[in-house]
């Protein structure tokens, strides 16, 4: 489980679960306790410190309803073992803030252990 930190207020906002589910891929759920618009989530070289290119696109976060503080929810299938992906550390897990910039910015961050 990683703990997805909001960059700005610096508190928990969310967690992401990798789960290894065989044939050489691994489940990943995102989770955030409140989220604005269904920004773009991905896995990052390096940490959440230094943060690197993107290594792995994740499915962008929707909460399902039409409201802007309501929690919400990614699930991607990546082609990839868990063992694979730890064999690749550091790595972070980010969701972009919106409105999208050219200079990308974390608005949650989380470093894969």
């Amino acid at each position: 489980m990683v703990t997805l930190i909001s960059q700005y207020t610096n508190k928990n906002q969310g967690t992401a679960k990798l789960t290894d589910i065989g044939n050489g891929k691994t489940k990943v759920v995102i989770q955030l306790d409140i989220m604005a618009g269904q920004p773009p989530a991905n896995i990052y070289s390096g940490s959440c410190v230094k943060i690197g290119a993107v290594k792995y696109t994740l499915m962008e976060v929707r909460n399902g309803l039409k409201t802007n503080s309501a929690p919400g929810k990614s699930k991607t299938i990546l082609n990839t073992s868990l063992q694979e992906l730890h064999s690749m550390l550091p790595l972070a897990i980010g969701v972009r803030n919106l409105p999208l910039s050219a200079t990308p910015s974390l608005e949650y961050c989380g470093n894969l252990k």
